[in-house]
C-alpha cells in the first residue's frame, strides 16, 4: 500500500521579504522548495494557501479500502 504523501506550505521573513515555501511530506523524506517571495505577509500567506490547496488537488485519490 502506497501512502499519500503529506502537502504543507511555510511563510517566514527571509532577507525583507516573505518566502513561501512548499513542503512535501513522503516515507522517502521531506522536500523543501522555495516557491515565490512577497513584500508583505498578508499576500505571502494569501498566496500559500491557493499553493496549498492547489498541490493538494492535484494528489491522486485514495484507493478505497474493501471491507
Amino acid at each position: 500500500m502506497a501512502t499519500t504523501p503529506e502537502v504543507h506550505t511555510e511563510v517566514i521573513r527571509e532577507d525583507g521579504l516573505w518566502a513561501v515555501y512548499l513542503m512535501v511530506l513522503s516515507p522517502e523524506g521531506v522536500d523543501r522548495t522555495l516557491v515565490e517571495r512577497h513584500f508583505t505577509e498578508a499576500k505571502a500567506t494569501l498566496a500559500a494557501d491557493v499553493i496549498r490547496r492547489t498541490a493538494a488537488r492535484r494528489r491522486p485519490p485514495r484507493e478505497a479500502d474493501d471491507d
